[in-house]
């Protein structure tokens, strides 16, 4: 059996997983990503009898912000510190998890997602294009995932992540399929993940929408998505551990935006790529 590990969304974008974290690689993304720590065994206890710490550096080229046509290059250091069942790192913000021996996973993270903004930034989302729009203001979140091992390569998973400022934000939901196959040396593993994003009316509105305010503010045509399923992702990923100490993380993947995002005229491209790549240090 395999060892769980958080599907991959995160957090490559502070608002969907389309870009790397802090800040930025705190909430995409990864959009996200593989955990930095060595897979734990699933009987752990409580409080566990040791702490884990991974420290990294990790270099990310993503859209500037969900279906922009600009891409950024963020490099960032990452932060990882595991013990027990409780953890907190730079990807998916402060928590705790467990894995059961039948392979049942719950998870439950606080984080921050930083919104998007209506100009250039290095740390969060957003471009000059949207000049006009105003801010996509930042919100605490919480993030619940649930998953179950059906086969010793597959998982099924889901993940609700819910903004904690009164539902200005909005909330948005996620599940798919993880396939992982690891080397028989176990130095190499092989991580495949395919699933759907939906928003609820407000998330939508928020990162696809355009109110009359902003409409003449901005110039773009109003426009209003609803709730619904908005992006479908793919994603594959390289994790090569080196010695006791160093490891390394490679991610490649997609997500097309459906016409309920997509149609959008703040949408210049559907198919957004990401490319994400670590180079993590255990101690």
């Amino acid at each position: 059996m395999h060892s769980y590990r958080k599907p991959f969304r995160l957090s490559f974008s502070a608002a969907a997983a389309t870009a790397t974290a802090t800040a930025a690689l705190l909430a995409c993304a990864a959009p996200a990503m593989a955990d930095d720590a060595a897979a734990r065994p699933a009987d752990q206890s409580m409080f566990g009898t040791q702490t884990d710490v991974v420290v990294g550096i990790s270099a990310g080229l993503s859209p500037r912000y969900m279906g922009a046509s600009g891409t950024r290059l963020q490099v960032l250091p990452t932060l990882n510190i595991h013990r027990g069942i409780f953890f907190a790192d730079s990807i998916r913000g402060i928590g705790a998890e467990y894995q059961s021996a039948s392979g049942f996973y719950i998870g439950q993270a606080f984080n921050y997602d930083f919104g998007r903004t209506d100009s250039n930034s290095y740390l969060r989302p957003g471009s000059n294009r949207l000049r006009g729009m105003g801010d996509v203001k930042g919100a605490v979140t919480s993030a619940t995932t649930v998953a179950q091992q059906l086969l010793p390569w597959l998982s099924v998973n889901a993940m609700a992540e819910l903004g904690l400022d009164g539902h200005k934000r909005g909330n948005q939901y996620q599940f798919g399929l993880e396939s992982v196959v690891a080397s028989a040396s176990k130095q190499d593993t092989l991580t495949t993940d395919l699933g759907a994003k939906l928003g609820d009316r407000q998330y939508n509105q928020s990162y696809f929408g355009v109110t009359q305010t902003q409409s003449a503010n901005s110039g773009f045509g109003a426009y209003a998505p609803g709730s619904g399923i908005y992006a479908y992702f793919l994603t594959a990923g390289w994790d090569h551990v080196f010695d006791k100490h160093w490891a390394s993380q490679l991610v490649l993947g997609g997500t097309w935006y459906t016409d309920k995002a997509g149609n959008s005229p703040i949408v210049d491209r559907r198919l957004a790529p990401l490319v994400y790549s670590a180079l993590n240090y255990t101690f």
